[in-house]
């Protein structure tokens, strides 16, 4: 069986030990992937399966249309990777921070990730500045929560919880790859209502949940496709990648 493991360039030369470690893991079931750049898909070829890393739903359609099994499916690389679309998606369903327009609001492009692209906005000047950062990128305002520098990630693996991390910064951002601090921790049950409720809704292979806090309560801020794990294996012993390796052979 062969598959493909799909990145785009510049993401795939961060990401060298763990394709590595993906590509060594699923050697052991005999499964032998390769590196697929978006930039350079060929079409002509048809994989087994396809571990979809990067944030190009489109490639990932291309595929299923043809009927292969794409981890994640299309629909949630498509919905994670675009802030309007999944806030308007969970809207009422799980609490979330308010689209507005009244200053101060947290400003981000519809589509960035790692913390880059979004903007504490205080005033015009500063919306303006933000703006102008973006180019022509769409984004979205929204409401600041009060509990700023403090995030959990939920990881998910076949739509179950795989662990937590807390994470905190002096910034009011909390990613890990800008500095932020880790420490693995558990979810209490508020945290595990809206995990519950957004996992009933979606269907994620592997993916993480980040929560944010606003007056001490939870609040679900997005879904991160595709998700890293470099904070998972340096905060605990979990091999995430043993265990969507399995799932993926689980489920082929």
């Amino acid at each position: 069986m062969k598959g493909w493991i799909i990145y785009d360039k510049k993401d795939a030369e961060k990401n060298i030990a763990f394709i590595s470690r993906l590509t060594a893991e699923l050697a052991k079931y005999d499964i032998e992937a390769r590196l697929v750049f978006v930039e350079n898909e060929p079409k002509k070829e048809t994989p087994s399966f396809a571990i979809n890393r990067s944030r190009d739903y489109k490639i990932a359609e291309r595929l299923e249309n043809k009927g292969v099994k794409v981890f994640n499916e299309s629909a949630i690389t498509k919905l994670s990777n675009d802030k309007r679309r999944m806030h308007e998606f969970f809207d009422g369903k799980v609490p979330q921070m308010r689209l507005v327009t009244d200053y101060p609001f947290v400003l981000k492009s519809v589509d960035g990730h790692g913390g880059n692209e979004v903007f504490m906005v205080n005033s015009r000047e500063e919306e303006d500045k933000a703006v102008l950062a973006l180019a022509t990128k769409d984004y979205i305002k929204q409401e600041v929560c009060s509990d700023l520098g403090k995030d959990k990630r939920v990881y998910i693996v076949g739509n179950e919880v795989v662990s937590s991390i807390l994470r905190e910064a002096d910034d009011f951002r909390s990613n890990y790859s800008l500095g932020g601090r880790a420490t693995a921790c558990e979810l209490d049950e508020k945290e595990k209502e809206i995990v519950d409720k957004i996992l009933k809704t979606i269907s994620i292979d592997y993916a993480g949940i980040d929560l944010i806090y606003n007056n001490g309560e939870p609040v679900f801020n997005e879904i991160e496709d595709p998700v890293g794990a470099r904070m998972l294996y340096e905060n605990t012993d979990i091999d995430i990648v043993e265990i969507f390796v399995k799932y993926i052979v689980d489920n082929l």
